[in-house]
């Protein structure tokens, strides 16, 4: 059964502004994932009660524990933002199983790792963190999920978008999965030599999000909207042991 939560990439490190948030929830908006790996924990704090201030749920990215001991139990959070194509998966399998161990005492909805894609070489870095099996602690596994330049098409090396997927769940060992970022290209794209897609504009892309995924509000989205510097494809979607 899929669960739909209609989410933005919001805060990077830093608080937004009253204003700012509130149209967060006139858009349509639930959820707000937030990046806190760098910032003060004081400030991470603060993004997250700005954000509960304004009926968002947060979802912090953190990783380092410091800032996982300071959360309050039930919290959902994330461990990292796309390590596969910068971490070597034994030394992350290493911060995972710590992070889970605080997990599980302080009784936190720990997410991870947020692969960078349903691709190839992500989906075996996944295997590879994975080993033998995942560590107590960890409530299920996070992933993003963009096309081979645009969503027509699946990834080399696999006969469709839903055997992405289904490789997803095999990996995932039972585990529910949450998809924490999606979208469009912003760019020219090339798929075997061919031009498929034209770069598109945040406005466009909105209105793709809105007729295509069904997510946002009526409210119109476009360039001229106080969120436009935000990234649109960060929509947030949770589905528990089933294919999308």
């Amino acid at each position: 059964m899929a669960e739909f939560y209609p989410s933005l990439q919001t805060q990077f490190n830093a608080r937004l502004d009253s204003p700012t948030l509130q149209q967060l929830r006139i858009f349509g908006f639930r959820w707000a994932r937030m990046d806190c790996q760098t910032c003060d924990v004081d400030t991470m704090l603060a993004m997250i009660a700005d954000a509960k201030a304004h009926q968002l749920t947060p979802l912090p990215i953190v990783y380092d524990l410091e800032r996982l001991e300071h959360l309050a139990a039930g919290a959902d959070v994330e461990w990292g933002n796309e390590p596969d194509g910068d971490i070597w998966p034994t030394t992350y399998r290493d911060g995972l199983n710590a992070a889970c161990a605080v997990a599980h005492s302080r009784g936190l909805v720990l997410w991870a790792p947020a692969i960078s894609n349903l691709d190839r070489d992500s989906l075996l870095w996944l295997e590879a963190v994975r080993g033998a099996g995942w560590p107590d602690g960890l409530h299920g596994i996070s992933a993003h999920r963009y096309g081979d330049g645009t969503f027509a098409f699946s990834h080399p090396g696999f006969p469709s978008r839903d055997a992405e997927v289904d490789r997803l769940l095999e990996l995932c060992d039972g585990l529910p999965y949450i998809i924490t970022e999606f979208g469009y290209p912003t760019k020219a794209v090339g798929r075997r030599g061919r031009l498929e897609q034209r770069s598109l504009t945040e406005a466009k892309q909105s209105r793709m999000h809105r007729t295509r995924v069904g997510l946002l509000a009526p409210a119109r989205v476009s360039c001229a909207d106080p969120l436009s510097n935000q990234r649109w494809h960060s929509r947030r979607r949770r589905v528990w042991n089933s294919p999308m």
